[in-house]
């Protein structure tokens, strides 16, 4: 523990809070009692709260892939590849916003969770009419042009290939954009900025 100043530990849950405020973000108890320079760890501590989020979502998801194979065991393997992603996705950040001592509510984690699942599913979505439809149509032309099943095969898959680069090119721009955008520029707990060396 270190003297951090500019922050309180409350005296409740003991979750870091900038000097400024009157009562904890977390459990709302007042910091009256909390002296300024009160000693918290350079990074503020876990809360019970964010980790019981991530363990309920996780859970949530498992229960639903898993309702989903017993009833559809194709659709459950392909929903939990779906969401596996965007789970991921979302626990790094969450992991790297508490690490900052950025406040991210219950709220913001599912909607950064459905964000996550949104893109990671459209993304798939896009990439995969794109490639079944070159495919297909360079297939057909290739094959209506020189009757040889073996080169229009080749030729479509090659296409293919080049079309499905292409696109996961120009999504990965879009995907580093929106990862710096969820983790850079965060807003500390309490509005202040976070201790150094956090």
């Amino acid at each position: 523990m270190s003297s951090t100043p500019g922050w309180l530990e409350c005296p409740t849950c003991h979750e870091a809070n900038a000097e400024d405020r009157k009562e904890c973000w977390f459990c709302r108890a007042s910091l009256a009692e909390a002296a300024p320079g009160t000693p918290v760890e350079e990074s503020p501590p876990r809360s019970a709260r964010s980790e019981v989020l991530t363990v309920v979502l996780a859970l949530g998801l498992a229960t639903l892939s898993l309702g989903t194979f017993v009833s559809d065991p194709g659709a459950g393997i392909s929903l939990a590849l779906l969401l596996v992603f965007p789970l991921i996705r979302t626990t790094v950040i969450f992991a790297k916003r508490r690490k900052r001592g950025a406040e991210t509510s219950s709220g913001q984690l599912l909607l950064l969770f459905l964000s996550s699942a949104a893109v990671t599913w459209l993304i798939l979505t896009v990439v995969g009419i794109a490639a079944v439809g070159t495919f297909c149509f360079t297939c057909m032309g290739i094959h209506s042009i020189t009757r040889d099943d073996s080169a229009a095969t080749l030729v479509a898959g090659l296409t293919t290939l080049a079309v499905v680069l292409l696109l996961c090119c120009l999504f990965s721009k879009w995907v580093r954009s929106r990862w710096r955008r969820d983790t850079a520029g965060l807003k500390p707990r309490g509005g202040a900025e976070p201790p150094a060396g956090g």
